[in-house]
C-alpha cells in the first residue's frame, strides 16, 4: 500500500528515495520505505508529496486514514540538538527557552531550525547538556511578565 506524506517542500527535497520510514495508526507502527518524490511544489501550500511503500498485513490501513508518518532525512548529518516544541515561546520579539543556571530558570534567545515531530531543532542558542523547560514554558512565560508589571506600579 502507498502512503503520501505531504511536507514542506524543503523538508521533502532531504528525503532519499529508498531511505526509510515508520506509518503510525494509533499504537500501530508499520515499517516503510520511500519509493518516490514529487518533482512539484504546491502553488498554493508550498507542500511537495513524498510517497512511501507500507505492507499492509491484516488490512489495518485504508484509504483515506489519517496517519502520522516518520522520515529519515539522514544525509549523514550530524546529530542536531533539539527541544519539544512547546519549550519555545516568543517574548520580546525573540523565539526563547527557558534554561537552569546555578539552580535559577532565565529565557535564553535560541534560534530555532526545522521542526521535526513534535520538536524542534535549534540551530543555535544551546548547548548538549543545557537543562531547559520543556512543559509550562507559557506558564513561566505568564508569571515572568506578571512579575514585572508588579514591578513598576509604585501604589
Amino acid at each position: 500500500m502507498w502512503v503520501d506524506a505531504t511536507l514542506p517542500a524543503e523538508q521533502a527535497r532531504r528525503i532519499a528515495i529508498d531511505s526509510t520510514a515508520q506509518v503510525v495508526l494509533g499504537q500501530v507502527r508499520l515499517p516503510g520505505k520511500v519509493v518516490q518524490r514529487a518533482h512539484r511544489t504546491s502553488e498554493n501550500t508550498r507542500t511537495a508529496l513524498v510517497r512511501i511503500e507500507v505492507a499492509n498485513e491484516g488490512d489495518r490501513l485504508h484509504g483515506g486514514d489519517y496517519v502520522e508518518v516518520y522520515l529519515d532525512a539522514g544525509g549523514g548529518s550530524d546529530p542536531q540538538l533539539a527541544v519539544p516544541t512547546p519549550a519555545l515561546v516568543q517574548l520580546e520579539g525573540e523565539k526563547v527557552v527557558f534554561k537552569e543556571t546555578d539552580g535559577a530558570l532565565a529565557p535564553v534567545a535560541v534560534r530555532p531550525g526545522p521542526v521535526i515531530g513534535d520538536h524542534t531543532v535549534i540551530a543555535d542558542g544551546l548547548s548538549v547538556g543545557d537543562r531547559v523547560v520543556v512543559e509550562g514554558a507559557y506558564v513561566l512565560k505568564a508569571q515572568m511578565l506578571k512579575a514585572q508589571l508588579g514591578e513598576g506600579h509604585g501604589h
